[in-house]
């Protein structure tokens, strides 16, 4: 074997499947973590951070454009619901094939479907499903986090005493706080009130694209203009439409599907990606337009992501292990940079070097919450064993 052939880009196989998305979801995760940490003047004159070999607007402008993460992490939960559910469908069609029907279950299949929709019906069961097991792992992630920073936070301040403190803690504890406007222990989990709705809201906007197609992209986007309601909804809803439609009409896999890529196939996208950076970090885009270019910014970074740095060996496995860990990641990062252990973090004055160490704490604690959720599930799975053998 070539040694050298560990450092050549090579060619993947066309479909966009979970190991592009995981590499598309470490470049998120390493957007988000330079935005919260650089993207304020304020405190990177208060920190005495040191940005060179960048001036302070092109710094600002580049942590500023890492915002974007939060909508990547949309596009990919849409298109990622899209195609799950795509999977499910092929695979019930296969089972359900005249090759192994009889005439009288197609019969009786057809009368107990009549008037229904069998199809969105399994979807916000599957969604439902995806709920329960989003809220069970942030619970853990929320209880790991009380052990951890216990001397650092002040659980009946925040949430208050009595049965209201009882109520607002079991809100939080299961990422429901950002719903009912209760206390939240940390900022960053207004994010999963998003993820909630997301997983709802996908299957029902997936069955009304079946309907109208593309056109849902413009309906929705003036639906959020139109409506009233939660701002991170109408700020992302558009970008969840743009990922339904990208699943359906299977886009992020024509843009990486080419056979051999050329160093000329890296010249569009990375062009449009540089040139996406200052239009997004307009002013007059930020206040007004930012759902509809965050949308197509989204759409950008997975190709360039998952289309071109899937394929660089070695670049990709790094991404991949932190997109595996994102999730935890983004939940609990808030407590290194901000809220406990800050002049910690930044207190080599180097970006690079404060970087560095908010994704090493971030990864650690990921790594070893995961190791006790997989310990926990091994110890489990011994004692039903014990306990089911006569």
């Amino acid at each position: 074997m070539n040694l050298l052939n560990i450092f050549r880009i090579q060619p993947e196989k066309p479909s966009f499947d979970r190991d592009r998305t995981l590499t598309v979801k470490g470049v998120a995760i390493l957007m988000l973590l330079f935005y919260h940490l650089f993207h304020e003047a304020e405190a990177l004159q208060r920190l005495n951070v040191n940005y060179a070999p960048f001036s302070e607007k092109v710094f600002l402008t580049l942590a500023g454009f890492g915002n974007l993460c939060v909508g990547i992490f949309v596009f990919l939960t849409a298109f990622g619901i899209c195609r799950k559910l795509e999977a499910r469908e092929v695979k019930g069609a296969a089972a359900n094939s005249p090759a192994t029907n009889t005439p009288l279950a197609s019969a009786s299949g057809a009368c107990s479907n009549a008037g229904k929709n069998p199809a969105l019906r399994i979807a916000m069961k599957e969604a439902c499903k995806r709920a329960g097991k989003l809220m069970g792992n942030f619970l853990i992630l929320y209880l790991s986090a009380i052990v951890f920073f216990c001397r650092s936070l002040d659980l009946a301040g925040l949430y208050g005493p009595g049965k209201q403190g009882f109520l607002y803690g079991i809100a939080d504890a299961l990422g429901l706080a950002a719903l009912f406007d209760t206390p939240q222990m940390n900022p960053t989990w207004w994010y999963m009130s998003l993820a909630y709705a997301l997983i709802f809201l996908v299957p029902l906007l997936r069955a009304a694209y079946k309907k109208v197609g593309p056109a849902l992209i413009p309906i929705v986007f003036l639906v959020t203009l139109l409506v009233s309601m939660d701002e991170g909804l109408a700020t992302y809803a558009p970008t969840a439409a743009l990922g339904i439609w990208a699943a359906e009409e299977r886009i992020p896999d024509r843009l990486s599907e080419q056979k051999k890529l050329s160093p000329d196939a890296w010249i569009l996208p990375l062009l449009l990606l540089i040139l996406m950076v200052p239009l997004r970090q307009n002013f007059y885009v930020q206040e007004s337009f930012l759902p509809v270019v965050d949308a197509f910014a989204a759409l950008l970074v997975v190709w360039v992501a998952g289309g071109l740095l899937h394929r660089i060996p070695v670049l990709r496995q790094v991404l991949q292990f932190l997109g595996k860990h994102s999730m935890n990641m983004y939940l609990i990062h808030t407590f290194f940079y901000l809220m406990v252990w800050q002049p910690y973090v930044y207190q080599f004055r180097y970006w690079f070097v404060t970087y560095l160490i908010l994704i090493g704490l971030s990864l650690l604690y990921s790594m070893i919450l995961e190791g006790i959720k997989t310990g926990g599930r091994f110890l489990i799975s011994e004692m039903k064993e014990k306990v089911t053998k006569p």
